[in-house]
């Protein structure tokens, strides 16, 4: 099953507005499955293993415990059992929003949901890549982390620019996109040295205006080329060198339709999977698809 449609948007962020808006055919997303049980209760984040050929780790959104499930790029299950996925010992599961792979194979899992922008308890879990196959649990390390720039939990509406939902690594080092409310923009965050036993405050790198609210980012492990999910738009950041600024190199993005998809992930080079909330279900999209950003 294609979905393919006709939407009037813009391709060019503020300030670069060459001329009308133009019809614009929505990414053709394909079908690829439903989540299996467990999986389907609020899919929110996938990421595909660096250690395991056709393993991908998805978790659910806020009211499920706190686990992890593991996938083929299929979508099926390596176990079917009454409870799938694996427990994050010593975790908390109060908005998990994205997760991630560090270089050295271990997981990173976002708590960093903050619709409310209220929040003083965020969170980065690191776990070691459990046996997919596996019937186990795996200790987490817990990372706690602030904001350098909020002062106030909420702030006023117009600030209330420190949720997040996205979040990605290069190398070793851990990133964060911010989810706004207050503007169309989102913030680049990294974390520098995290320490667990302490609040780690992130350093803010920069921001762009992507014209919407980010739901998902995703990085190629050569830490050149960044997904990053909106609530109507994928997004593909590309640059030449780690130097470089993902803002500052080349730019592509294509408007799509899902309910609500919340999850994005290279699942190669050439393709990028998709998991929607309401659909329980995993799509995939091929990165050809998407067109420059004029202006860049």
């Amino acid at each position: 099953m294609r979905l393919a449609l006709l939407i009037v948007v813009s391709l060019v962020p503020a300030g670069l507005q060459a001329g009308p808006p133009v019809a614009v055919p929505l990414a053709p997303l394909r079908f690829v499955s439903r989540l299996p049980a467990g999986a389907d209760r609020e899919s929110s984040g996938i990421v595909r293993s660096r250690t395991t050929a056709d393993l991908f780790w998805t978790h659910n959104d806020s009211g499920d415990e706190p686990r992890i499930y593991p996938l083929h790029r299929d979508g099926t299950p390596y176990r079917a059992d009454t409870r799938p996925g694996v427990v994050i010992e010593g975790a908390s599961h109060v908005d998990w929003e994205d997760i991630a792979t560090l270089e050295d194979g271990r997981l990173v899992i976002a708590d960093l949901g903050n619709n409310a922008n209220a929040r003083q308890d965020l969170a980065i879990y690191l776990v070691a890549e459990p046996r997919p196959e596996a019937d186990c649990s795996v200790p987490a390390v817990t990372i706690p982390v602030r904001y350098p720039d909020q002062v106030a939990f909420p702030p006023a509406g117009a600030q209330r620019n420190f949720d997040c939902e996205a979040l990605f690594t290069v190398g070793q080092t851990i990133f964060v996109l911010t989810k706004h409310r207050g503007d169309s923009r989102t913030a680049l965050y990294r974390l520098n040295d995290p320490q667990p036993g302490r609040v780690n405050a992130f350093e803010r790198l920069g921001d762009y205006d992507i014209g919407g609210m980010v739901v998902a980012a995703d990085c190629d492990p050569d830490g050149k080329r960044l997904l990053v999910l909106t609530m109507q738009t994928i997004w593909l950041f590309e640059r030449d060198d780690l130097a470089t600024p993902f803002f500052s190199g080349r730019i592509s993005s294509r408007p799509y339709f899902l309910p609500q998809a919340e999850g994005i992930c290279f699942a190669d080079a050439e393709t990028a999977l998709l998991t929607d909330e309401v659909l329980d279900s995993l799509f995939e999209v091929k990165l050809s698809e998407l067109r420059p950003v004029m202006g860049r």
